[in-house]
């Protein structure tokens, strides 16, 4: 399907498959968009609907089921407690105030960082930047700084990621959500001291031309720097050309980059080949991470300058330092 670019507000810039464009404003979900959200199966979803009464879907003029943001809001807050092992009859006897309560008392007594994640989509969601910082800054008052942005935020940019690629966000939802979380991420390594370590590996991280999702760059480029790495943030949109330029005059030694939309899966293969004859026979080494590299990983594709990654979290997990 053919992408159509649109620059997004805040780095994060995206590309839109061309089906969605047009339904830019719709804040109605179908029940495989719940299930993406939610992690619960659409079968379960359609039993609770049955058995539970847990969320009722509205229908169109042509008979089509969809759901709202208050079923979407219910649904996350059920799944987060069916997942904390309370029996759905249980949950089917809660009205919303109730539900709400029980979740952010159970909240409280787990790590596994649901409850926040889920208050995050929700704020995206309801465009509520005031819901947002809210949970953001619990969760900084809860975790710390650093598990915050690696595990709340590096895992909704993982879950957002996905999202996007099945068509399950939209331009406005990820342009406002985007925008919050690199003003987040700005802000930490504002605070973060330059690494003064003796013989550090440094890393130059950049995305590709007409590659513009920047956030999860952003958030490695916390990561490295949280660990006292040195880093070189090219950005989004940058042509292998400058890579050469910025490699005379600092000679760094690892390149990081995201392929999300470009270079599309077809021609990763080539651009990696481009990439290698543009260095030569220097020791830089890539990692990369992206939608775009998984019919290359699945093909068991190899090259020892290559360490390729399906997500941003994958990726950081084996950065190397």
């Amino acid at each position: 399907m053919q992408a159509k670019t649109f620059n997004n507000h805040f780095g994060l810039s995206l590309s839109v498959n061309s089906k969605c464009h047009t339904d830019i404003m719709k804040s109605t979900y179908s029940i495989k968009d719940l299930e993406r959200l939610s992690g619960i199966k659409a079968h379960t979803i359609r039993i609770w609907e049955q058995r539970h009464h847990i969320i009722t879907p509205k229908r169109t003029d042509t008979n089509i089921r969809f759901y709202e943001d208050k079923d979407l809001k219910k649904l996350l807050n059920v799944s987060f407690l069916v997942q904390e092992g309370v029996k759905i009859s249980k949950v089917a006897t809660l009205n919303d105030e109730e539900l709400s309560e029980m979740v952010q008392q159970r909240s409280h007594f787990t790590d596994n960082y649901t409850a926040e994640i889920n208050a995050l989509k929700m704020a995206m969601f309801e465009y509520d930047d005031d819901a947002f910082k809210k949970a953001f800054n619990e969760s900084v008052d809860r975790y710390g700084e650093e598990e915050t942005f690696t595990s709340v935020i590096g895992g909704f940019i993982s879950q957002l990621g996905f999202l996007w690629q099945t068509n399950t966000v939209n331009l406005t939802h990820e342009h406002f959500v985007s925008n919050l979380i690199k003003q987040k991420i700005f802000a930490a390594l504002d605070r973060l001291p330059e690494s003064k370590k003796e013989g550090m590996k440094s890393f130059l991280l950049y995305l590709p031309g007409k590659e513009l999702h920047e956030i999860g760059l952003l958030y490695l480029a916390y990561l490295l720097k949280k660990k006292g790495q040195r880093i070189i943030s090219m950005g989004q949109n940058t042509p292998n050309e400058y890579l050469v330029e910025v490699y005379d005059k600092t000679k760094f030694d690892h390149v990081i980059s995201i392929f999300t939309v470009y270079p599309h899966s077809n021609e990763v293969e080539a651009y990696l080949e481009q990439l290698k004859h543009t260095f030569g026979e220097s020791d830089i080494t890539f990692f990369i991470c992206g939608a775009q590299l998984i019919d290359l990983i699945d093909s068991g594709y190899h090259d020892d300058k290559f360490h390729l990654y399906r997500s941003v979290q994958e990726l950081a997990a084996h950065l190397p330092v």
